[in-house]
């Protein structure tokens, strides 16, 4: 995001010819339950740019406002080519956010050889069942358990000990923030990753951090 280079291809004669080529494949494929696509062909802000990412969206952690333009920007169908090389080119950006393509891009085999028909949500889960080449995850946010689930599914038998040691070892690489997470998200944002990262909310049972009162959208 801070390298200008990829914002300058993404404003390239050809880049906007590429984006009318595909501009039609885009609203029908990121249409999220109950007609919430409202809102996913808008441009980027005049404002995004690589000088934009390195002193505000990156500049201060406890940037909330920051944070949730960043987060527009990295999910809009308008910034494929930017986030990540080969992401706009691929079938799967048009009903998968950048977190969801890149689980396909480890986690699946023979992702970057995919025909135009994987582009909705129903042929990105038909593709996980049948190539995702990983039998046990582990995620961060239940590392020790899955950990040790992980290990008992492939046969090894842990002793009380070693479970305990487990349960008992100290992180590292702890992400700090100044703020909890659900202070940088609001109504907007979450239902942003809600439509964009359906995929890989679903394969993980995700949950939306919950908004202080004030910040819940209406009934």
């Amino acid at each position: 995001m801070i390298d200008p280079a990829r914002w300058q291809a993404k404003n390239s004669p050809s880049s906007s010819a590429d984006a009318d080529d595909d501009a039609d494949e885009d609203a029908p494929q990121t249409k999220p339950a109950q007609g919430a696509k409202k809102g996913m062909k808008k441009a980027l802000p005049a404002t995004a740019s690589a000088e934009r990412a390195a002193n505000y969206w990156y500049a201060d952690p406890g940037n909330v406002e920051a944070f949730r333009e960043w987060l527009g920007v990295v999910l809009s169908p308008a910034a494929r080519q930017v986030v990540e090389a080969g992401y706009r080119r691929h079938p799967l950006s048009k009903c998968c956010g950048l977190m969801s393509y890149r689980y396909f891009k480890l986690f699946v085999r023979d992702a970057d050889q995919l025909g135009p028909e994987y582009k909705t949500l129903e042929m990105a889960k038909r593709l996980d069942e049948e190539r995702c080449w990983v039998n046990h995850f582990i995620q961060s946010e239940r590392l020790e358990d899955d950990f040790i689930k992980a290990l008992t599914a492939s046969g090894v038998t842990l002793t009380d000990e070693q479970i305990s040691n487990v349960r008992s070892a100290r992180k590292r690489n702890v992400s700090e923030r100044p703020l909890p997470t659900n202070a940088y998200y609001d109504a907007k944002t979450i239902r942003l990753v809600q439509e964009r990262e359906r995929f890989i909310i679903e394969k993980f049972g995700y949950q939306a951090p919950s908004l202080p009162v004030a910040e819940e959208p209406s009934a």
